[in-house]
């Protein structure tokens, strides 16, 4: 049974051990120790990025287009704020909104958008947690990820996060690079630099790339998976076409 709450379970413990504001994600949405961000995470899901980048101070909007999903994330909120003390204060920092971010983002101006695809590519295996096994069953594949994309491209102020997943960058068929949409992202991303957004995109297409190098399987551990992502590494870089700095 899929259930939302910061209250209990491994959030309280990312939570306290979590490295604050030194924690990779903290990094990428550009926390620094004097300012605070205000940051829009257009994939909500079940909160969990949310509610940790609003324990390092941050206000964060969370925009969930699945009802079901966001009945589970105001539940969750409404529990965290009965709750008390520092947990509450936390949630009070979080704002939910249903909809979808393609027709929101253009109409709130956001600081920073934060958006993760990555669960869209992972396969059925022990290594898949349960819970986010069960979000991709509610929301299904959300095919218009791209489009979300470019909106977010297109609208964020300062600063665009992109957690992209092996299936948005590599050909589950031939397992090689999409390189015609990485030329097109790697032209979006060139304009947004010259306007001043800053584009952070993180990815484990490296390890989609090792993995096909070396025929294994999915269901491998965490350990071996970083050994994959290191076989071909340059396989991933942009091609030269492609690259940002290209354009110009």
């Amino acid at each position: 049974m899929l259930k939302c709450s910061f209250i209990e379970g491994p959030i309280l413990h990312r939570l306290k051990y979590g490295k604050g504001r030194g924690q990779n994600l903290a990094k990428a949405v550009g926390f620094k120790f004097n300012k605070n961000r205000t940051i829009i995470d257009a994939t909500a899901g079940l909160g969990y990025d949310a509610f940790i980048l609003a324990s390092l101070g941050a206000n964060v909007t969370l925009i969930e287009r699945s009802e079901k999903i966001y009945d589970l994330l105001k539940g969750a909120i409404s529990e965290a704020k009965l709750y008390g003390g520092e947990i509450s204060k936390i949630v009070n920092r979080m704002n939910l909104l249903f909809g979808d971010s393609k027709d929101i983002l253009p109409n709130i101006a956001p600081e920073v958008i934060l958006i993760d695809t990555m669960y869209k590519d992972r396969k059925k295996s022990a290594l898949v947690k349960n819970d986010m096994r069960l979000v991709r069953e509610v929301v299904g594949s959300d095919s218009d990820h791209v489009e979300l994309i470019n909106v977010a491209l297109n609208n964020a102020s300062k600063r665009v996060v992109i957690k992209i997943g092996s299936a948005l960058l590599i050909d589950s068929k031939t397992g090689k690079l999409q390189k015609n949409w990485l030329e097109t992202l790697a032209f979006d991303i060139h304009n947004l630099i010259n306007s001043g957004v800053e584009v952070i995109i993180v990815s484990s297409g490296s390890i989609a790339l090792g993995k096909k190098q070396l025929y294994l399987k999915d269901n491998l551990s965490l350990d071996r998976n970083q050994i994959d992502s290191g076989i071909d590494r340059n396989g991933l870089l942009l091609p030269a076409g492609a690259h940002p700095n290209q354009h110009k």
